[in-house]
């Protein structure tokens, strides 16, 4: 006579599917929402005649939280990280005859900012009228504190930009008649780069020479 066959296993079972425990997950932040989003995805089975009472998630110790909706044995939750680091993630199930199970991922997050900075010139205004030869103040704002340099270029020429926090200022000279272009770029730590434009209007305004013979 075979052995009878095994009960089902009466308890609930969960698991984590992504991250995997031990993963690096790299993160982009998009403008303009300073964070980068993860979600985080499983799968639950409970016995047959059983239901379910609860599923909730604790990321790094925190106060439990609820994914939305999870059925058919899926359940899936967002989250935002604002920097990098290493979190592990605990998820644990309940049902309603008062049984549970537990697991847990541990994982890392590269958050990259993929942003270019904001580069506005508030002086002078586009198309200003200035002296040909005239040191010009141009002075700014640029959005990215984390700021790695800063150039400028009026008319083709390399000027040096000077930058504190969010403002900057430069001095070029105007050597020609006309228009000239005039564009300041800043980059960031993660490389990415900003510019704004103005148009500068150069005239002669020396008066003209008074020769007595």
């Amino acid at each position: 006579m075979p052995p009878p066959e095994p009960l089902p296993d009466p308890n609930p079972y969960i698991q984590i599917d992504s991250p995997e425990n031990g993963s690096t997950l790299v993160g982009h932040v998009h403008d303009p929402v300073d964070a980068a989003d993860v979600t985080i995805t499983g799968m639950y089975e409970i016995a047959e005649g059983d239901q379910l009472a609860s599923l909730t998630l604790s990321l790094d110790g925190a106060s439990p939280v609820s994914p939305s909706s999870p059925a058919a044995g899926r359940w899936a939750w967002s989250t935002r990280f604002t920097a990098s680091g290493d979190h592990r993630v605990e998820a644990v199930i309940r049902t309603k005859t008062s049984r549970s199970a537990r697991t847990g991922s541990g994982f890392s997050v590269v958050v990259e900012d993929t942003r270019p900075p904001v580069v506005t010139i508030t002086a002078p205004a586009d198309r200003a009228v200035v002296a040909k030869g005239s040191v010009v103040v141009l002075t700014g704002a640029v959005s990215d504190t984390s700021v790695a340099s800063m150039s400028g270029w009026v008319a083709d020429r390399y000027e040096t930009v000077t930058w504190s926090g969010s403002t900057w200022s430069a001095s070029p000279l105007v050597r020609t008649l006309g228009e000239t272009k005039v564009q300041v770029t800043a980059t960031d730590a993660m490389g990415n780069t900003g510019s704004a434009q103005i148009t500068l209007v150069a005239t002669d305004q020396t008066g003209p020479e008074l020769v007595i013979d």
